[in-house]
């Protein structure tokens, strides 16, 4: 049986309108929660402790406000319940003076449960008196900050000359005119498409025809993985995989051969094989200095076919994965890079890590003791570096798109490769572990710098990550903290290169040739060189800042109020010139020796890079702090911006597919920057004109002598 709920006894004194049939209860108003965090807090989403100020901004020495508490929507229906009486005699709105003084008409009816209207023009008024500023957003990549450089470059250039109506060029301004005939409301698509889930039981048995090439070249394709990226990470057991590609070939409507899951893996392998064969062969120049491949569309990497047969495999698999399923998606991840589907690349690795840490791969055997294993050495020695493999990958492609990486450190017990641990015929199975755990040390440290230094990976994860870019404005200079975080990553770089052995180290004669270079080494000095240039580049910035407002301002000389961070800029402007002229020389080697990749994203990103460094570097030179010696871009340091330039466009011509993204971005970050310089060299300041009006006539008095004079005939 229905129970009518009691009024509360302090809401007992509450007049209602005088209705003796019908009694309701008053509805009970809740008061809206105060917000407790103060809005650095809230806007980074972390537990603010309270106090004035909080200690996330003690730390962060940043300002802490507490925001006033935010009106309710139903705020004025919140103050009690109003007589209906009263509500009918309030029919026309009613006018609010705000603090400005300014009128605000109120649509809102005076103790109506009517919500009241949101008022935008505020917020509007907010965003256009905001100026909108470049951040760098916590992204180490390499094209996310050209194409905010680009965008700082160009609010510099509209801050010389804001009337100009060329530094208005908005993205959708390519758009073009409206044409009337595409106002057709009517639309019809026509796409080719593969159904996930079949209805048909026949439809879903319906054999798939899978071409492979012939067994030699399909070795062929597997000594160029190897060769490419073998000696980097493990991938694969050398001897097994060949032994079961024979047993294949040999016997090919086996079990075996048909097995998804090794079809899925070969296929990948045959993909990155072809991506990888290229012997550096560029289409023949048409006379006019561009290929064909050129002034066509964008086509997919060698090897493409075989990817996608791959792929289409992945789901069938994914159910039970296992150490196989885990080196496919590395190979997957690896190719993804070369079609510029970096995002690709990184959530094939992610399944594979969590397929990783499904398997237990990351725990050490002495872990689980009481279980024991029946694993022999050499496969709990592949198990192992298939994990490191996957952890690699895993800090490559978070560092590479500044995105959070999916393990930490504190939760790996597993050891390092150790060649060892193996003998006998075992030892043919893995590379020498020294090269893979180089690569991996290093890596490393490029995910701890890069973290830290931008911040991507949050604060919980790195000491002292509060001292970061995230969000820093791109006009702001750096500070002592931030130099001295640069500082200590960059030692800790140099540490690692000074420790590493003999056979990994880029020895160079006197002529400056390299003595003992292999593609193991290069690449490994490769990505070394590309972690410095990429730790080091907001040095660029902040001094390209600090020309800019001695440029643009007319500063005689700039104030000297820390000498010490002025040098510290200096003496990284000097090593990120070292850096990237050690990247173009290891890859006019790798060019001249004809072991340079082609179609390789790596070997693309390296030249991008550096070149980004260059071109900011050149624009800077001759430029001197106070007490300090000139920035010096020497010929040396042109012949290698032509060099990493020229390499990158035959890249691009051969139809690398990240090569022409990047040949691209560079393009217009030089016609950026060769813009603000010719508006910086055009601009005009008062003081160098002449308002000299003496010559005109005698009779008029001095006006640079006495500025109070008045003219003839003025009262």
């Amino acid at each position: 049986m229905w129970q009518t709920p009691s009024i509360p006894a302090s809401l007992s004194s509450v007049t209602f309108n005088e209705t003796p049939s019908v009694q309701r209860p008053e509805p009970i108003y809740y008061t809206p929660r105060r917000k407790q965090a103060c809005s650095r807090c809230h806007t980074k989403r972390i537990k603010c402790l309270g106090g004035v100020p909080c200690r996330n901004c003690t730390l962060s020495d940043s300002p802490c406000i507490f925001p006033p508490p935010r009106k309710s929507r139903n705020s004025a229906s919140q103050q009690g319940p109003v007589s209906p009486s009263n509500s009918l005699k309030d029919d026309h709105p009613t006018s609010t003076t705000a603090a400005n003084g300014a009128s605000l008409s109120v649509t809102a009816k005076t103790g109506s449960y009517r919500r009241s209207e949101k008022d935008f023009s505020s917020r509007r008024l907010d965003q256009a008196r905001r100026v909108s500023r470049q951040t760098y957003r916590a992204s180490p990549s390499c094209r996310t900050f050209v194409e905010q450089f680009i965008a700082w470059v160009a609010v510099q250039k509209l801050q010389l000359n804001p009337f100009d109506e060329a530094s208005f060029n908005p993205s959708w301004a390519s758009l073009g005119h409206l044409d009337s005939g595409l106002m057709n409301p009517g639309l019809e698509i026509s796409i080719d498409t593969e159904v996930s889930h079949p209805s048909a039981q026949s439809e879903a048995s319906r054999p798939v025809k899978i071409r492979m090439p012939p067994y030699n070249h399909s070795i062929h394709l597997l000594q160029c993985v190897e060769f490419a990226i073998g000696h980097d990470q493990h991938y694969f057991r050398r001897q097994h995989i060949r032994a079961r590609v024979t047993q294949m070939y040999q016997n090919p409507d086996s079990s075996r051969s048909k097995d998804r899951g090794w079809l899925c893996f070969w296929l990948a392998i045959l993909a990155v094989g072809e991506l990888y064969n290229s012997n550096g062969y560029t289409p023949a120049d048409d006379g006019l200095g561009l290929s064909r491949s050129s002034t066509s569309p964008d086509k997919e990497p060698p090897g493409a076919e075989y990817y996608h047969q791959s792929v289409s495999f992945l789901q069938q698999v994914a159910e039970n994965p296992d150490v196989l399923y885990i080196e496919t998606l590395c190979l997957l991840a690896v190719y993804a890079f070369s079609m510029n589907k970096i995002n690709t690349a990184y959530m094939y690795n992610g399944l594979g890590l969590r397929a990783a840490l499904s398997l237990g791969l990351h725990r050490s055997s002495l872990d689980f003791l009481s279980e024991g294993s029946d694993l022999r050495i050499a496969e709990s020695e592949h198990q192992r570096r298939v994990f490191w493999t996957v952890y690699y990958q895993d800090l490559l492609t978070s560092s590479t798109t500044g995105r959070p990486w999916g393990i930490l450190d504190d939760e790996i017990t597993t050891e390092y490769a150790d060649s060892t641990r193996i003998s006998g015929d075992s030892m043919m199975e893995f590379f020498d572990s020294e090269e893979s755990n180089a690569h991996l040390e290093l890596m490393r440290l490029r995910g701890q710098a890069y973290s830290s230094l931008y911040g991507y990976a949050g604060t919980a994860i790195n000491p002292y990550s509060h001292i970061s870019l995230f969000d820093f404005d791109l006009g702001n200079s750096l500070s002592q903290q931030h130099l001295d975080k640069m500082d200590e990553f960059h030692q800790g770089l140099i540490a690692w290169q000074q420790e590493l052995p003999g056979k990994l180290k880029l020895a160079r004669s006197f002529e400056g040739s390299g003595l003992n270079p292999s593609r193991v080494t290069a690449n490994l000095h490769l990505i070394y060189h590309q972690t410095i240039l990429v730790l080091l580049r907001p040095v660029l910035v902040n001094i390209h800042n600090d020309s800019f407002e001695v440029r643009s301002k007319e500063y005689s000389e700039t104030i000297d109020a820390n000498p010490g961070l002025k040098s510290m800029l200096r003496a990284f402007y000097i090593a990120i010139l070292d850096s990237a002229r050690e990247t173009a020389g290891i890859l006019e080697w790798l060019q001249y020796q004809g072991a340079l990749f082609i179609n390789s994203y790596f070997d693309a990103s390296y030249a991008f890079t550096a070149a980004i460094a260059l071109y900011l570097a050149r624009t800077l030179r001759s430029f001197t702090y106070p007490n300090q010696d000139a920035l010096l871009f020497t010929d040396e340091d042109l012949s290698a911006l032509n060099t990493i330039v020229g390499i990158l466009r035959q890249q691009s011509l051969a139809g690398n597919v990240p090569a022409k993204h990047f040949d691209r971005q560079l393009r217009l970050l030089e016609n950026n920057l060769q813009a603000l310089q010719t508006a910086l060299d055009n601009r005009v300041s008062f003081d160098d004109l002449n308002f000299d009006l003496d010559y005109l006539d005698s009779g008029i008095p001095s006006l640079s002598g006495n500025m109070s004079a008045t003219l003839p005939g003025e009262p």
